[in-house]
């Protein structure tokens, strides 16, 4: 691909948003490095993005964080009053690693 066909494939775009594959975002990244063109067209859709995301947020309503801070203490009390859940999740255990010896 030539510069303008980079700068026309959209690739640029959904690289701004996070929608590539992993492939194709190292892709644009190397295009990035190779030409300040793209480099700075990422920028712009970035800056745009970022833009659009300003203009059209909604602000949430004054009851918004109680009702939530409300749900999620509910949900606190309801874990802790399940017995069924097995209360050493996170507790490693203490197995003893099996070691073979490399001239054995």
């Amino acid at each position: 691909m030539n510069l303008s066909e980079i700068i026309e494939s959209g690739l640029i775009e959904l690289y701004a948003m996070n929608a590539l594959s992993a492939a194709e975002a190292a892709q644009v990244e190397a295009w990035a490095t190779a030409f300040p063109e793209v480099r700075a067209e990422i920028e712009e859709a970035q800056s745009a993005l970022e833009l659009y995301a300003q203009a059209h947020a909604v602000e949430p309503s004054a009851g918004m964080k109680a009702k939530i801070m409300a749900n999620f203490e509910a949900d606190i009390r309801d874990i802790g009053n399940n017995k069924d859940i097995e209360k050493d999740v996170d507790t490693p255990k203490n197995d003893p690693l099996s070691i073979t010896p490399q001239n054995a």
